[in-house]
């Protein structure tokens, strides 16, 4: 993954309603440094302060989910949307295998959220190839992520994430 490029390292971006709303209640259920970055994010600090704390790799891609998800923007006055666009498209072209980077999020939360009853979702996940196989996968996955009392308040935002990654890399039509 590349780091935050000089010109992309003074884009400061603020949160949104939804982001404002995830900080207070934690509702919508973002991994830990998700939500540490959602923190720091303020609208006053610019993605290179941001990137002293947090790796520039990782946060190009932290920052490209946020935004897709709509819990930031950019900060009014600050830099311009076409801006925050590159740092998306940066953290998508540079995430490798989008695909097998899904598959590994969904095997890691089915078997963090259903323990031992994971085994038969894992299988269908591993064995996706496709497009369609992909597909029902997830559903098998998010089901059974939504019935589990573990998984029930991840379920929502796990699929979203999982949705938008494989929309940005080109999986959805």
């Amino acid at each position: 993954m590349q780091p935050i490029r000089e010109l992309e390292a003074n884009i400061v971006f603020s949160k949104t309603a939804r982001g404002q709303e995830e900080v207070l209640t934690r509702s919508h259920g973002l991994a830990a440094r998700h939500r540490q970055v959602l923190i720091l994010i303020n609208g006053a600090r610019s993605l290179g302060t941001i990137a002293e704390i947090i790796p520039a790799s990782e946060l190009a891609e932290i920052v490209g989910f946020l935004l897709e998800a709509r819990f930031i923007e950019p900060a009014q006055g600050a830099e311009s949307s076409s801006r925050a666009a590159v740092i998306t498209a940066t953290s998508v072209s540079a995430s490798g295998d989008t695909v097998a980077k899904v598959k590994e999020f969904m095997v890691a939360s089915a078997q963090s959220c259903l323990g031992l009853l994971a085994v038969d979702v894992i299988r269908q996940i591993e064995i996706a190839q496709d497009k369609p196989a992909l597909m029902t996968a997830v559903a098998q996955w998010h089901m059974a992520l939504r019935e589990s009392r573990e998984g029930k308040r991840l379920a929502g935002p796990y699929l979203d994430q999982v949705r938008i990654a494989l929309a940005a890399g080109g999986m959805e039509s």
